[in-house]
């Protein structure tokens, strides 16, 4: 049995199902993969002392290395924060969102939660190692 949901109904005779990868990725994976890239673009700018932009563009060799280690395929660009949307087109802050395709999202995602574990795993060991 289909549901139907009022903004996706089409004018056809039967309700088309929902594709969860993209609902999914027209809602949360957007702002989680967009916080993730600063989060960790933030860290790696501090540590390295180098621009915003410069940390982003060395997460992609990482991320790119990542995918290539786990046979998983990604055809997105080189992240720039301009791709983040952190600021509307008065200049305000807003919530960051990273426009991505559905698959390439879900890698995205999973490359960062990798990548995250790492990071906040070696957080954790220099705490309790002082």
């Amino acid at each position: 049995m289909y549901t139907t949901n009022v903004l996706f109904t089409l004018t056809s005779r039967q309700p088309r199902k929902h594709c969860s990868m993209h609902t999914c990725n027209l809602g949360s994976f957007t702002i989680l993969n967009a916080e993730g890239l600063i989060m960790l673009a933030e860290h790696r700018a501090t540590v390295w002392h180098c621009t915003f932009d410069e940390a982003l563009r060395h997460l992609d060799p990482d991320f790119r290395s990542w995918t290539h280690m786990n046979r998983a395929s990604c055809s997105h660009r080189l992240w720039v924060a301009k791709h983040l949307h952190m600021e509307n087109n008065d200049g305000a802050r807003t919530f960051p969102w990273l426009n991505a395709k559905a698959y390439n999202a879900r890698v995205i995602l999973a490359g960062l939660a990798a990548t995250s574990l790492h990071f906040l795993m070696g957080i954790l060991l220099h705490i309790f190692a002082i």
